[in-house]
């Protein structure tokens, strides 16, 4: 399932050259991925131009939602993506959003290295 309103739409529009897009995994009684993608205004604060649940974590359920991102956005692929640091969305961003420099997240980076 993928959401994405006018006003996100503009969002996107605006700020959409560099985006982050998180894969988290919410263990509610519906088990659902929930996909955000935000791009960072001019005030420097988050703006989320897209919400996505997906019920699996794969490259292939992660290809269809970005597919249906870039159907959404008149194929305007993002300058700059961040992800955590999960494979799937990784192979998958990386397969769709070809013409994006990707990195990763240092939030995330560093969330992992706490946990060791």
């Amino acid at each position: 399932m993928f959401w994405a309103d006018e006003m996100e739409k503009a969002y996107y529009n605006k700020f959409g050259d560099d985006m982050s897009i998180d894969s988290t995994f919410h263990t509610n009684k519906y088990a659902l991925v929930f996909v955000p993608f935000n791009a960072i205004d001019h005030h420097k604060s988050s703006a989320t131009v897209r919400v996505e649940f997906s019920s699996t974590k794969d490259a292939d359920s992660y290809m269809w939602l970005l597919e249906q991102f870039l159907k959404a956005h008149s194929n305007k692929q993002p300058l700059l993506d961040l992800t955590d640091q999960d494979t799937a969305l990784k192979q998958a961003v990386d397969s769709v959003f070809y013409q994006s420099k990707h990195k990763l997240c240092m939030w995330h980076i560093m969330k992992s290295c706490q946990k060791r």
